[in-house]
């Protein structure tokens, strides 16, 4: 989330900044307005599907699913069973169709609610611990895309005191 954000952030300020400086030519505002809006839609649909994804299906609902299964793999064949009274084969396959398929689809939905089987009621919480600093390092990075690396200013910053020694002695050698 943190580098759509950020890559989000970029794109809208270039597009305002190219605006202002009159580099994109006799654009009406209304049509930057609306690039700007589109880029805002975007994001916010983003944010909805990242929301769906991200959480988990609610427990007592998938319990709840589990009961009335189980009930009704009781249920069916003795409904059949009442209905059909001349075919005793018809009454068989058709309760063991309809019983096969309610637990396959209750396992099929298992399998999509938690492909990877974590148990039911763990909160992901490695996942979230590092969603959270990655949006921290991404924040406060101060990375910029106008920005560029300049050697002769940041080297000293970036350098440990060994090293600034070091450097010094070949500095020295070298004269």
């Amino acid at each position: 989330m943190a580098k759509t954000q950020l890559a989000f952030n970029w794109l809208s300020e270039f597009c305002v900044r190219e605006s202002l400086s009159g580099s994109v030519g006799e654009v009406h505002s209304s049509l930057i307005a609306r690039s700007m809006q589109f880029l805002g839609s975007g994001m916010v649909e983003y944010t909805h599907a990242r929301k769906i994804m991200y959480t988990p299906f609610p427990f007592p609902h998938a319990q709840l699913s589990v009961c009335f299964t189980s009930i009704l793999i009781i249920v069916i064949p003795l409904l059949i069973d009442h209905h059909i009274d001349d075919a005793l084969w018809l009454g068989t396959i058709l309760s063991f169709m309809a019983v096969s398929c309610l637990c396959g689809i209750h396992e099929l939905s298992r399998e999509l609610e938690n492909p990877f089987r974590k148990p039911p009621n763990d909160i992901p919480i490695c996942t979230l611990q590092a969603q959270f600093n990655e949006a921290l390092i991404t924040s406060y990075a101060g990375f910029h895309p106008d920005s560029y690396f300049e050697a002769e200013k940041h080297l000293p910053q970036l350098m440990s005191n060994d090293d600034k020694r070091r450097q010094q002695r070949r500095q020295q050698r070298r004269q």
